[in-house]
């Protein structure tokens, strides 16, 4: 799945993971390093069918922001622009989806589907994603 996502988001990811790693080795947080990588890795992966390039993606972003990141997503039917613009608002279902589909690690499967929720939503563990986890990976991610 790794190598079907373009090369900025491939970029991006590796940078993810890197931080990711020295943040749980300068911090002690208790993970396994391999979760932590996949995670890091894939948390973006339900971007890649949405065949949307960097404009694209700045107008979907945009789009989210002014009418509301349920009325994107919803714009599925839509068809042309809109239903990319959906694809890339619903990326976090989509790829953690994919992922359980593929077998992937539990953690990464979470942290796909929750890596924009806010982490006050990781406080509980109950996502699936470990709260000091949650923000070891949303602190290496960025966004």
């Amino acid at each position: 799945m790794w190598t079907s996502m373009p090369a900025a988001d491939q970029r991006h990811s590796i940078a993810v993971a890197k931080r990711a790693v020295q943040g749980a080795r300068s911090s002690r947080v208790p993970v396994d390093e391999r979760d932590l990588v996949a995670a890091a890795l894939l948390h973006d992966v339900g971007k890649t069918g949405c065949a949307l390039g960097t404009a694209g993606r700045v107008a979907a972003t945009v789009a989210a922001w002014l009418v509301g990141h349920r009325t994107v997503a919803g714009w599925s039917r839509r068809g042309g622009w809109r239903a990319r613009a959906a694809c890339f608002a619903d990326h976090q279902r989509i790829g953690a989806q994919l992922l359980r589909e593929a077998g992937a690690r539990p953690l990464a499967v979470a942290w796909a589907a929750s890596h924009h929720r806010d982490l006050s939503d990781h406080c509980d563990g109950r996502l699936g994603v470990p709260p000091a986890v949650a923000r070891l990976l949303a602190a290496a991610d960025g966004d």
